[in-house]
Formats: C-alpha cells, sequence, structure tokens
C-alpha cells in the first residue's frame, strides 16, 4: 500500500557538483520517515550536467527533476518549487547540504504536537569542504545561538522585537536546509523576496513571526557545507547583500503593528549608528575599508533620504572627529 505523501522536499540546484548532491539525495533516502516526496529544482547550471548526475535515482517514484527554461537565480528558483505538490509539511533542501536520519521525523513530531507553531528549525554542524575556508561568520552564529535561544517555543512577535533588538543579526533562525513549515504558513506569508541576494532567508523568517510562533530544536540533525563554490560564500565575498538587513528593517516597518513600530525604528536606527560607527572606527585604525557591495547602499541613500539625513546628523560629532 503506497503512503499518501506527507512533507514536499525542494531541492533547488546550480552547478551542483556530483559528489554533493547525491550526498544529498543520500540522505533524503535514508530518513526514517518515507512518506515524502523530492522535487529537484535544477536552475540551468553550465558546468555540472546535473542531470546525469542524478539519473540513478529517478527509479524513485517520489523523486522529481525539473530544470527552469533559463537560469532565473537564487530566490526564484526557490520559489519555482512551491508550485509542486500539496502535502501538509514543506523542507527545503540544498543541494550540497545533509539531513541526520531522523530530521524529518523529529521536525513533524514537534509541529503534530504543537498547532500554534507554523515553522521548525534544526541545530547542525557545519561541514568545511577545502582549504582556506573562513569559518568566522558561522562560528558567530553558533556561539549567539547557543548563548541565547534555549530549545523549544518561541512567541513569534515577541522573538521578532527582540531579534530586531539585536539587529536583526545573525540568523537566529537557520539556513532554510534546516527548517520545516506548514504549507498553510507559505501560502500566508507568500513568496521569497526575489532580488535579495544574501538576506532572503531572514527576510522570509521575518514575516513568518509576525504570523506564528517557532520551535527551536537543539539536537543537531545535519549539516550545512561551507565551500567556495556555494553562493553563501561567494555572496560574501563579493559583499552582496551587504544592505538588505536595513531593506529588511525597512519592509518591517510597514507591517508591524502600530504599537510596537517605536521599538523597531528605535532597533533600525541603532542598527545603522553601528554600521556608520564601525566604518569610522576601520577608516581611523588604517584598516582596510571594503566597498564591495556600496552600490546596494547608494540605492538604499537614493529610496531613504530622509532616513540618512538623521542618521548623519546623530553620528555628525563621531564622523567630524574622524
Amino acid at each position: 500500500m503506497t503512503l499518501m505523501p506527507e512533507v514536499n522536499i525542494y531541492m533547488p540546484a546550480y552547478e551542483a557538483q556530483k559528489a554533493h548532491i547525491q550526498e544529498a539525495v543520500d540522505s533524503v533516502l535514508s530518513q526514517t520517515v518515507t512518506d515524502w516526496t523530492l522535487l529537484i529544482q535544477e536552475d540551468c547550471s553550465k558546468k555540472e550536467d546535473v542531470e546525469s548526475h542524478i539519473e540513478k535515482y529517478m527509479s524513485d517514484e517520489r523523486i522529481t527533476f525539473r530544470k527552469n527554461e533559463r537560469n532565473v537565480g537564487i530566490g526564484p528558483n526557490w520559489n519555482a518549487c512551491l508550485d509542486f505538490g500539496d502535502c501538509e509539511y514543506i523542507a527545503y533542501l540544498f543541494h550540497d547540504d545533509l539531513w541526520g536520519p531522523k530530521y524529518l521525523e523529529k521536525a513533524l513530531e514537534i509541529l503534530k504536537s504543537n498547532p500554534d507553531v507554523g515553522f521548525v528549525s534544526m541545530n547542525h554542524s557545519y561541514l568545511l569542504d577545502g582549504d582556506g575556508i573562513d569559518t568566522k561568520i558561522y562560528d558567530e552564529v553558533q556561539r549567539f545561538v547557543k548563548k541565547n535561544i534555549h530549545e523549544g517555543k518561541h512567541n513569534g512577535k515577541e522573538l521578532l522585537i527582540w531579534w530586531a533588538q539585536q539587529g536583526l543579526r545573525p540568523n537566529i533562525i537557520g539556513e532554510p536546509s534546516f527548517v520545516v513549515l506548514r504549507r498553510d504558513l507559505i501560502e500566508e506569508v507568500g513568496n521569497f523576496h526575489e532580488t535579495m541576494p544574501q538576506f532572503l532567508d531572514s527576510e522570509y523568517w521575518i514575516r513568518c513571526l509576525q504570523k506564528t510562533n517557532w520551535w527551536y530544536l537543539t539536537e543537531d540533525l545535519g549539516s550545512f557545507r561551507v565551500h567556495s563554490e556555494a553562493a553563501s560564500a561567494k555572496n560574501e565575498v563579493d559583499g552582496r547583500g551587504k544592505f538588505d538587513r536595513f531593506e529588511c528593517f525597512r519592509m518591517l516597518l510597514k507591517t508591524i503593528p502600530k504599537e510596537d513600530k517605536p521599538q523597531i525604528q528605535e532597533s533600525f536606527e541603532k542598527a545603522f549608528d553601528d554600521m556608520i560607527k564601525k566604518y569610522i572606527e576601520r577608516k581611523r585604525s588604517g584598516k582596510v575599508i571594503i566597498t564591495k557591495g556600496s552600490g546596494k547602499m547608494k540605492q538604499f541613500a537614493l529610496r531613504h533620504p530622509i532616513f540618512i539625513c538623521k542618521a548623519l546628523m546623530r553620528n555628525a560629532k563621531t564622523i567630524d572627529n574622524s
């Protein structure tokens, strides 16, 4: 008897190396929960023949391969997955990440037992693939989450306000590969933002927290692969998405309840002021000023001249002394 699937698993893929994507698919096949479907959504890779890489898995009727007509980019490819299937639960697994065997079992157990929780995140390790990889950003995230985020249920609104007070960083919810969501939450929140190269997952979690509660599980249930060809690593080097965090604050101010706007506005201003002060400190000490991603900042400044002027006025004394 064939079970009706409970989970739609989405694997957006682009330039997926054979070993990486096969390990990712194998980790899905090793799940203790077996009533799932897996969609591999390929975004017109130029170097890697992704379809041939996963050919051996296509005899499994639970697995589907689709290829975009043209390369659409990260956000649009994540969104392209969402029209496939109608299961109650949705899980993304990127082509170079891995799940432990009980990943889906643990996530579904929490969601089924807590109807007021719309999404759940699993703790995970970072798998270093290659030499000379800077792990500073990942180490900082792990330390911050371990210190500040307790296991269990978190009130969405309260957590969001607290996260804003931290400057909406780091990404406390985690990478999409380690988040399982209810489909009805995604239908309410909408698609991923398609023009944010680096912050689109955090921006999505911001919207989710305005609608529902969140659960965090501290058990290590997977591995996020860190390598030089990964999108997150390339974006970090190129400076792409450096100022998307401030755009998220701006959008949040449009949707947050009126009574919470003063707190969010204060957090927004503090985060921006901190960036200005760090820039000035680096300049004073003679450290290298990273200018990559500055085009995005110029766009932000042109869209929000009043906010920028107020920020410069608040920091006028510091700027003059530099």
